[in-house]
Parts: structure tokens; C-alpha cells; sequence
């Protein structure tokens, strides 16, 4: 079987991560999220904090109750269906997750983040990061974090300014919003303290949102419409989020085949969105490659977006250890 060549990244090349990008790091997935909320609400202190964020006891107590009874598997889904929670579910969002963004999860180097910081080799010039742009689905900031803390600690004094250079011209960008811009709300701040927890929970976006009027929502979806390679990385293929990021790109002369996915959901999800074949032909077959990770499958095919550049479109399951994806 021919091999796939490693991702030009000379040419502009999108990342979009989903939750299982992050979930090596300690960050959760979509239904542990909910899990670890209800959690949160079973502590006196964390009912205590949001009544003094100006939400009344009963709205709380009504909140505890629906959370955990409902069969939504996650947030987002429940403040949809469940409206008069929306502002609390994002205090409660962030009281849960900024406790989890934990700087000894990131470091020393590990998992994907390593290769990709390897790969982005902030000690020369190339590759040129401004053509790189990270579009995250996630609130946290373990990215930034990682990236900006692996340069200090392992940079070369010499080069520091100009490894600091390159990751200021590289573009993370949060299209449902983030728990406050990094730096300046550090990372795994003390969601204790009510001015931390007020801006954390203002910086959140649901799928529901009124996400057309985001100007970070509309600069994802802007990247990936000149985008040359685009790298799905821990992302579940939610039907409504990927219909949202491609749904004004013009895919009809899109070639590609990906047949081997191991979750047919996620296969069906991406067909009926013009993103796969239901049914990839054996003369394609050569153009594939399939890797086996520690936690699910990797496929890569051979694409060819609408504006002629010939890119590599790659697939990774929700929870896959994606560090391969980018390496020959």
C-alpha cells in the first residue's frame, strides 16, 4: 500500500480540535463534562459560589435537579433544550473547567501536543506559522499554554524572541469561545474568586448561540474555506457543529475517499455532509492509509479542495491519541 506524505504545512493548513484533543491533558470529553458538573453541584461551597454570582437558591436547586435527571448526554444539548439555565451552565462550565486546566498535566512534553511541537520547530523559521491556523471547539487553553511554557523551559536563550515571534503569528482560535484570553486569565486560575469566574463564564458559547454573529466562529469558518489541508483531530463529527463550520463552502468538486473509519455513526454523519464516499472503490485504495492507535483508527485520503489545491484531509476518532496523523 503507498504511503501518504506528511502534511505540506507550507501550504494553509487548518487543525480542528475537538474535545479529545484536549482529553489527554485532563480535560474532559462532552458527556464527562456533564458528569463532572453534576459533581461540582453536589459541593456545598460550588452552590454557595453561584448564589453569589447573583443566581437564587431555587434556580439552583431547579438547575441540580434537571442536570442530573435528564438524559441529554451533554451540556451543550441540555442549555439548548433548557434555556432559563443558560447563563448559570456557563458559571458552572467554568467553575468546573478551570480547575482542570492543570499545568502538570502538560508538562513534561507527551502525547500529541510533543509531536506537534516538534513538528512546528519553533527554534528556525520554517515552517511559517502564519500559514497554521488551530481552530479549537474546546473552552480550555492547554494549547497556548503548552506551546508558550515549552518555549520557555526548552528554547535556546538565543532564540527565544524569535520562537516567541512564531507563536504570537500562529492562529488559535476558539470557535465557541474559550475560558478567557490567555494570558492575560491565566491559565487554571482560582475559579474562587468572583471577577475569574465572571469573565471565564462571558467568554462561552454554546452550539446553540447565535454563533453567525462570533467573530471568532466566523474567522474558523474563513480559515477552513482556503484551507489546503484540514486536520480533524478528537472531534466527534457532530452533525449540527460540522454543519455550521462548512455550510456556506462549496464542496462539489471535492475528491476524496475515507473509507475505513471505525465509527460508521461518525462515517454516515460525514457522507451525508459531502465529506466521505458512502462507498470508496478499490482502485482508491492505494491513495489510503489506516493507522491503528492506541485508542481507535486514524484513516488520511488524498484530497482535492474546490480552489485547486491538492491537501490531505485526515480523520481521527474522538478519543485517538492523534500524535501520528502529522509525522511521515
Amino acid at each position: 500500500m503507498a504511503d501518504i506524505k506528511p502534511i505540506d504545512l507550507k501550504k494553509p493548513t487548518v487543525f480542528i480540535l475537538g474535545a479529545g484533543a484536549s482529553n489527554p491533558y485532563g480535560l474532559p470529553l462532552g458527556t464527562e463534562l456533564k458528569a463532572k458538573m453534576i459533581s461540582s453541584l453536589s459541593n456545598p461551597d460550588c452552590q454557595s459560589i453561584l448564589r453569589k454570582n447573583g443566581f437564587d437558591k431555587s434556580l439552583v436547586d431547579d438547575f441540580v435537579q434537571a442536570l442530573s435527571g435528564t438524559y441529554h448526554p451533554t451540556i451543550d444539548i441540555f442549555l439548548e433544550k433548557k434555556t432559563e439555565f443558560r447563563s448559570l451552565g456557563s458559571y458552572l462550565i467554568a467553575y468546573t473547567l478551570l480547575p482542570m486546566e492543570n499545568h502538570h498535566n502538560l508538562l513534561p512534553q507527551r502525547d500529541w501536543y510533543e509531536h506537534l511541537y516538534t513538528v512546528i520547530d519553533f527554534e528556525h523559521e520554517e515552517p511559517d506559522t502564519e500559514n497554521i491556523v488551530f481552530v479549537s471547539l474546546n473552552y480550555d487553553r492547554s494549547l497556548e499554554h503548552f506551546l508558550a511554557k515549552n518555549i520557555k523551559f526548552n528554547c535556546p536563550s538565543k532564540v527565544i524572541q524569535q520562537a516567541e515571534s512564531k507563536l504570537n503569528s500562529l492562529n488559535i482560535i476558539h470557535a465557541h469561545g474559550s475560558l478567557g484570553n490567555y494570558p492575560e486569565l491565566p491559565y487554571g486560575e482560582n475559579p474562587v474568586k468572583p471577577d475569574v469566574l465572571r469573565r471565564a463564564s462571558e467568554g462561552i458559547r454554546i452550539v446553540s448561540d447565535r454563533l453567525e454573529d462570533s467573530e471568532d466562529f466566523q474567522s474558523s469558518k474563513a480559515a477552513i474555506s482556503i484551507a489546503s489541508n484540514i486536520v480533524f483531530i478528537g472531534f466527534g463529527y457532530d452533525s449540527y457543529t460540522l454543519q455550521s463550520l462548512i455550510q456556506d463552502i462549496n464542496l462539489s468538486d471535492l475528491v476524496h475517499h475515507l473509507p475505513d473509519l471505525a465509527d460508521q455513526e461518525c462515517h454516515l454523519t460525514l457522507w451525508r455532509h459531502g465529506l466521505v464516499s458512502q462507498h470508496a472503490p478499490g482502485f482508491y485504495r492505494p491513495y489510503l492509509r489506516t493507522v491503528h492507535l492506541q485508542r481507535g483508527v486514524v484513516s488520511a485520503g488524498l484530497v482535492n479542495w474546490p480552489h485547486g489545491q491538492s491537501g490531505l484531509l485526515v480523520l481521527a476518532s474522538t478519543t485517538v491519541h492523534a500524535r501520528m496523523i502529522i509525522c511521515s
